[in-house]
């Protein structure tokens, strides 16, 4: 990942902690039965959209 990109990363983190979002949607997002912690898919999405509109088809594309 380029530097700056890293940089957008560590401010989304900051405003997910801040904002308490990890907290929240831990408790309601709960772990799958094979351990997915969708709360934590949740802030890759968040963070990818914060970072570059589109970004989940991108992500999409990686991962298939």
């Amino acid at each position: 990942m380029p530097p700056p990109a890293m940089g957008g990363l560590l401010v989304d983190a900051k405003l997910w902690e801040e904002l308490q979002l990890g907290e929240f949607w831990g408790r309601r997002l709960t772990p799958s039965r094979k351990g997915t912690r969708w709360d934590h898919v949740l802030f890759i999405l968040v963070a990818y959209r914060l970072l570059s509109p589109g970004a989940e088809w991108r992500l999409y594309r990686l991962v298939v």
